[in-house]
């Protein structure tokens, strides 16, 4: 993943924490998200990292 699009999903997960975001869009970044892990597999640990980081913020949202 670009360093760009590590700091967005970082800012994303950091707004649903302080209660903000949008669950739509949290689940459309998830779904990206998904997809690229999937196809790259464990080769980006970047990815994986983000990928928790954003499912557990939504579920600390109750979004999940």
């Amino acid at each position: 993943m670009s360093p760009y699009a590590i700091k967005h999903v970082a800012t994303y997960q950091q707004a649903i924490q302080r209660g903000g975001g949008n669950i739509r869009v949290a689940y459309r970044l998830l779904a990206g998200l998904r997809k690229i892990c999937l196809t790259t597999g464990s080769q980006d640990s970047d990815c994986l990292q983000a990928y928790g980081l954003l499912l557990h913020a939504m579920h600390q949202r109750g979004w999940l």
